[in-house]
């Protein structure tokens, strides 16, 4: 197995609205490889070809040409939830980026994985009532029993060495019962770690003194997303299910007392329906209260399959008058506050891509997994 050197790769400077394609690897919990989440059929498998040959591909390669003319290639409108469909993909960034590999890896984590739930959720125990884990025909998908994820961190070590993102991802928690930190050995990250921007979402809740110092021991770079989605407790339950708000806002106001803000970002991230639309002026605020560097906003979607999940929540053409409205207050109030905001995809672009979903999404469940 070849380990790459950062000094044997050759970098080129590209002019595009999307990096993704010329970066990043994302990796189911089966092995199966995209550039991004957003895209609907895999380029190959991790565990069954190199990742040289997957990011190589001749489909990759398309990918990238057609991006490079500014257009979105079909297997990037898959679900309809990329946030370039209907956006101005003239708006251009500098990027450099590896001739061969990528330089940016996401790996998802088992769906069986988190502390809201339990491994088998059920009407007694359910998870988060936004998440698919909570939709009984994700629970029977096999892709719900699956756990590679210390086989594919072995297959992606040899690129490891030249990284200069790395993501734990998926419908999971990466810090229950240290999962990550057992990622971390097995990649030797440690090693590496000057070099890597580490970043991934939690929710917070497990997230104690303890583990925040044996976190900032395995990482120099890093960004966190906790995803809130509420700024008050009966909220927080009503979508999360458990009373863990005031445990999470220490959790974090704790973490941002022991972390260097210069590499070590906090952002808060809310999933916007309307059972929570009401409190985005008080996420705001809970935002800067704990410290956070951002807030993030995106509206819940149902990811590209199941049409009706989380469809009684979601913004639609008859209540997005009032999503508007209340993102209005938010940007007043982040202002005054003098916190970033940032709208992951607007509002207004979710009702009109609503069309392209159900156009290009496909009925054979068992080929994409529910993210």
């Amino acid at each position: 197995m070849k380990c790459y050197d950062i000094n044997d790769i050759k970098t080129s400077k590209i002019k595009v609205f999307c990096h993704l394609p010329f970066t990043h690897m994302k990796i189911n919990v089966n092995g199966d490889m995209l550039q991004c989440c957003y895209q609907g059929k895999y380029l190959g498998n991790i565990l069954k070809q190199p990742i040289e040959e997957i990011w190589n591909s001749k489909t990759a390669r398309e990918i990238r040409k057609v991006t490079l003319r500014n257009k979105l290639h079909p297997n990037c409108q898959e679900w309809g939830g990329c946030p370039f469909i209907n956006a101005d993909l003239k708006k251009t960034n500098d990027f450099y980026v590896y001739d061969n590999l990528p330089n940016s890896l996401e790996i998802d984590l088992s769906s069986k994985h988190c502390n809201i739930g339990g491994e088998n959720p059920s009407d007694d125990n359910p998870a988060c009532i936004m998440c698919p884990r909570n939709d009984p025909e994700f629970r029977t998908h096999p892709f719900w029993e699956t756990d590679k994820t210390l086989q594919i961190i072995e297959a992606i070590k040899p690129v490891v060495p030249i990284l200069q993102s790395f993501s734990i991802l998926g419908v999971s928690e990466p810090f229950w019962r240290n999962k990550i930190f057992d990622i971390f050995d097995v990649m030797e990250f440690k090693k590496y770690k000057k070099n890597i921007n580490f970043w991934t979402y939690t929710n917070g809740s497990i997230f104690n003194e303890t583990v925040q110092k044996k976190f900032l021991e395995y990482t120099d770079r890093s960004l966190l997303f906790f995803s809130i989605d509420a700024a008050t407790k009966e909220t927080y339950i009503k979508i999360r299910r458990r009373d863990f708000l005031e445990i999470i806002k220490n959790n974090i106001k704790k973490y941002n007392s022991l972390r260097s803000p210069s590499t070590q970002q906090i952002q808060i991230c809310n999933n916007i329906n309307t059972l929570n639309v009401h409190e985005m002026k008080q996420m705001v605020e809970l935002a800067h209260e704990v410290g956070a560097d951002e807030v993030r906003f995106n509206p819940t979607h149902n990811g590209g399959l199941w049409d009706d999940f989380n469809k009684d929540i979601s913004v639609n053409q008859d209540n997005i008058q009032q999503f508007i409205d209340y993102a209005e207050q938010a940007k007043e109030r982040a202002k005054e506050l003098g916190i970033c905001m940032l709208e992951y995809k607007k509002f207004e672009q979710t009702i009109v891509t609503l069309d392209t979903t159900r156009k290009h999404t496909t009925s054979k469940r068992d080929e994409i997994l529910y993210i």
